[in-house]
């Protein structure tokens, strides 16, 4: 790579693959932003913003991004780009953000709730649970809806390797396995470097 050349950092990629797809005049749908209410400076001060917050999106998951809001304009015109709020709820539709990449959660998983779990044998759906929902399993019942399904999953896993044992397995069984253990995995490493 020459001197001229400088690598695509993520904020840059989030840009290009979303946010000049939504805000650009000339190649872009050209959303704007309420004149009254915001300045220019701001305006793209809340890009820079987003587009940092979207970093930890792939590439699919922003075009699917642009897809979902690229109709839902804001403002009597429908030609202001949507709130912050509208735009990271989206996101997570188009793809769930990992718990790594979420302090405050992982943090909490590494510290109280993954431990616990890992004693229970309720470490992937715990897991998934959070990952789900951002939030950790404290309403009423939630402790117990992740035990059964725990119970399910290990369930479900246990016949599809045994399934893969005896080659009898199709795609479903070799996906659950291979996802359950991707989890299991990204659960413990989490546990580790929180516990670290």
């Amino acid at each position: 790579m020459s001197k001229d050349e400088k690598t695509e950092t993520n904020r840059d990629r989030v840009r290009r693959l979303f946010i000049h797809k939504m805000v650009d005049p000339v190649v872009g749908l050209g959303m704007t932003f309420d004149r009254k209410k915001t300045s220019s400076e701001k305006f793209e001060e809340i890009q820079t913003r987003l587009a940092d917050e979207l970093g930890w999106m792939g590439d699919d998951g922003l075009r699917l991004l642009y897809d979902f809001l690229k109709t839902k304009g804001e403002g009597r015109n429908r030609n202001l780009l949507p709130c912050r709020a509208t735009v990271l709820a989206y996101a997570e539709l188009a793809e769930h953000c990992p718990i790594e990449k979420i302090p405050s959660m992982a943090s909490w998983f590494g510290s109280i709730e993954g431990p616990k779990a890992k004693r229970d044998g309720t470490l992937v759906a715990t897991f998934r649970f959070i990952r789900k929902f951002k939030r950790p399993p404290v309403l009423h019942g939630d402790v117990p809806r992740i035990a059964l399904r725990s119970k399910e999953i290990l369930a479900a896993v246990n016949d599809a390797r045994h399934r893969i044992e005896i080659g009898r397995a199709g795609d479903r069984e070799r996906h659950e396995v291979t996802a359950y253990e991707r989890d299991e995995a990204a659960a413990l490493a989490l546990l580790k470097k929180e516990l670290a």
